[in-house]
């Protein structure tokens, strides 16, 4: 539009945070090059809270001389097992200061957990997309040698000999640890997870994304067991395909995870929809009545539904870490293998090692 004279001005917010070179690259040609926005709020979620400035996918935004990227002092081979947005950016930035670099990753397929929360994300699904494929174009274009389906051990290790091992191996599901938690009708993180990367193998997201519209292994009565980011967003998704939902929490506040001004939208929906949230309670067990818990104000409550689903907050994968420790003397560990976070915290500690190395 600005090339046919139909607009003089173009004005960008987010996207240039993500992104200050957005109009150079489009101008150049280069919009593979582009950081995408994934429209997660964090910039402004930062603001809110009166911190400096930050981007969850530009950890360089405000730090820019800090991470500005400098040629390393000496070429060194690195090895880096797994293939979330911690590892990538990891590697991304080791290759281009001019290391030789190798990248591991479990799955048949980059991003981590990425493509599964682009399912429940909805209308982000595209932009985490998005900052998947940005990642694999600039894998290639720095020269990083990339495996996937290859789950690496000691001897993978030992046998490439590298100078530095870069361990981004993400968190793992905690569990609920109550009589009946072990229920046909008690679905974990762990198992959906599991499902549907099996299905990812044949859909693409956006394509599953629509099929779960159709057929979903849970019943139309759900109790999603965990209110933070990944139970409020899990029970919307399971919302918008007709279910009807009631949170439990442990904490006192819901969204733990979520920005403010996206908590503002969300709550008044689940209002509208009828969600029930129950916070400050306390777990008891699951039998065939139903879920039994206590209340904040102490009273023991049983009520029944169709599924359980537990939604709770992922912890760090310490027994993946502790495998791989050892086996060269240059070992950092980055993202959620040791400190379950959000996408800002591995995007960052990816930079943090890429840029130190």
């Amino acid at each position: 539009l600005l090339r046919q004279g139909k607009l003089d001005f173009v004005g960008m917010t987010r996207r240039l945070l993500a992104d200050a070179e957005l109009p150079n690259k489009v101008a150049e040609g280069r919009l593979e090059d582009i950081i995408p926005c994934i429209a997660c709020l964090h910039c402004i979620d930062v603001r809110n809270k009166n911190n400096p400035v930050e981007c969850a996918v530009n950890p360089a935004l405000g730090r820019e001389r800090e991470y500005a990227l400098k040629p390393a002092e000496k070429k060194k081979k690195i090895m880096v097992v797994g293939g979330g947005p911690s590892g990538m950016e990891a590697a991304v930035r080791s290759a281009r200061r001019g290391h030789d670099v190798r990248l591991y990753e479990k799955d048949g397929r980059l991003g981590g957990l990425i493509p599964l929360a682009s399912l429940v994300k909805d209308l982000q699904m595209s932009d985490l997309l998005d900052l998947v494929r940005y990642y694999e174009t600039q894998l290639k274009k720095t020269g990083v040698t990339v495996k996937t389906g290859r789950a690496v051990d000691k001897a993978d290790i030992e046998s490439y000999r590298p100078d530095v091992l870069i361990i981004g191996t993400g968190p793992v599901h905690d569990s609920l640890k109550i009589p009946g938690a072990d229920r046909s009708d008690v679905k974990t993180g762990a198992a959906l997870h599991k499902q549907l990367k099996f299905y990812l193998k044949v859909f693409r997201p956006p394509a599953l994304a629509t099929l779960t519209k159709l057929w979903m292994p849970v019943g139309k009565h759900v109790a999603v067991i965990g209110g933070a980011i990944h139970g409020c967003e899990l029970a919307e998704f399971l919302i918008k395909r007709k279910r009807q939902v009631t949170i439990f929490h442990t904490e006192d506040e819901l969204a733990d995870g979520i920005p403010i001004e996206e908590q503002m939208r969300l709550f008044p929906w689940f209002d509208r929809k009828g969600i029930v949230r129950y916070t400050g309670v306390k777990y008891e067990e699951i039998t065939d009545d139903g879920l039994s818990f206590t209340t904040k104000e102490g009273e023991k409550q049983t009520l029944k539904f169709d599924t359980y689903v537990v939604a709770l907050p992922m912890l760090p994968n310490t027994r993946s870490v502790d495998s791989l420790k050892g086996a060269v003397e240059e070992t950092r560990e980055v993202g959620s293998c040791i400190n379950a976070g959000l996408i800002e915290n591995a995007v960052l500690e990816g930079a943090q090692t890429g840029n130190t190395i």
